[in-house]
This record gives C-alpha cells, structure tokens and sequence, in this order.
C-alpha cells in the first residue's frame, strides 16, 4: 500500500524507515504505485482491470482538494490521475460507476463512503451514492434492459466473519435492502485478507444453506456475498 496505515490521515513520511507512523498521521510512499502498475502491466495490456476504492486508497496528500468538477477528491487524486474510470457513477464519486458486459450488469461502490468502521469519507456524497444504487438497480431490473445478472463490487465488507474487519454495519445498512428488492446476484467484497462466502442473504438474513456444490437462484433465494481479500498479504484468523 502507498498508504499503509489506510485511514486517510494527514501524511508525514518522516518515520519512514520504522514504518511507523506518528501519532494523527499517515506514512504515504507513492512510489508503491509505480511498483503496482509495473507487476500488473503483462496482464493489463490484455485484460482490463476496474478499481474500487477501499481504505487504503484515502491517499493523505491528496484530501480535500478539487479534481475534476470542483469537487473533493477525498484522497483519490492519485487514482483519478493514473486510472480511467467510468463517467457513469453520480458526480463528486469518481470510483462509482456501472458497465454492462452481454447480458451482465457490473457497479463499483465505493464502501468509503459507507463505512462506518472508517469514517474519514463517510457521508461525502450526501446520499447521491445510494440515490444513484437504487437508479441504476431499478433501471436494470426493469423490462427490456437487457441485463440479466447483476453484479456488485466494492472493498469493506457488508457480511464476513473475519477478526480484523468483520462485517461493516454502514455498508450493510446501505446496500442489503437494495440488494435484496432488486434481486442482486453477486457482491464481491474485499477489505478482510482471506477467501469466504456466505449463503444466499435477503433482508440480513441466509434464506438457505448452500454448501459447495450448491444451486442458488437468486432471484428467490438472495445474494451471495464473495469476500476476496486474499491478494497476497497474511491472512487473516476467522
């Protein structure tokens, strides 16, 4: 991470060498971006990767000032300015935004926003994220979209049972009664560093068991959260 400490602090690089941060700081190395896009490039070049934001990602050089629009950037000014996002997503939300790929329709949340276990950026938007949620959902749920399958990704957790982060209450209160009117297939989460998934979840509650192996319809049964954390740090204990 080019911010280790992920909880969008004001940066002071002075300790670098211990790695530890001082007191109401964060350590910032952007360097480690050049690193990341270096080890990714083969299979970039190729295959097109689509970000989300997470913690990690409220870079503490660049907090609170304008990009694009005139509004903040909220730490993201070193994604807007080496990746190329979607301007799809409601505006002032650079990592928010849909695509639809045949028959599937994808969004990028970003739990940021939401989160009420890191609220460096919660509320920023001021609903616009969950009003444009719900459009895009509506939208893509009704006759003739063309969209058959939803998919939804984003970085903290709205269910896990990881020690570290566990479950975040403001993105679950946020997106699972969503999820759970307009019939969601997938959520792909990350934040907890481990490999998991849940039964099928309507309304904050498994409709079923489904062990490996399972069918599950969404459409009836809920939707299945993902929790791919496991990108090559120390995993976490359950």
């Amino acid at each position: 991470y080019a911010n280790p400490s992920g909880t969008g602090l004001p940066a002071d690089d002075t300790t670098a060498l211990t790695r530890k941060a001082p007191a109401g700081k964060n350590l910032f190395n952007p360097y480690v971006w050049d690193v990341f896009l270096n080890q990714i490039e083969p299979q970039a070049a190729y295959t097109p990767w689509m970000f989300a934001t997470g913690n990690h990602d409220m870079e503490p050089l660049y907090g609170n000032t304008s990009y694009l629009g005139g509004s903040p950037t909220h730490g993201y000014g070193g994604h807007v300015q080496r990746l190329d996002f979607p301007d799809t997503g409601p505006k002032g939300c650079p990592s928010v935004y849909r695509m639809v790929y045949g028959n599937v329709g994808v969004i990028s949340l970003d739990a940021n926003e939401l989160s009420w276990e890191l609220q460096t950026n919660f509320g920023y938007s001021g609903g616009a994220q969950v009003a444009w949620l719900k459009e895009t959902l509506k939208r893509w749920r009704a006759a003739g979209s063309g969209v058959d399958f939803i998919v939804a990704f984003f970085h903290h957790c709205a269910f896990s049972t990881a020690h570290n982060h566990a479950s975040d209450g403001g993105v679950r209160a946020a997106v699972d009664p969503l999820f759970t009117k307009y019939r969601v297939d997938l959520a792909v989460q990350g934040h907890n560093h481990l490999f998991e998934r849940t039964d099928p979840i309507r309304h904050g509650k498994r409709t079923k068991a489904a062990p490996d192996g399972s069918t599950v319809h969404p459409e009836k049964d809920g939707t299945i959260y993902v929790c791919v954390g496991s990108g090559g740090r120390p995993r976490y204990p359950f």
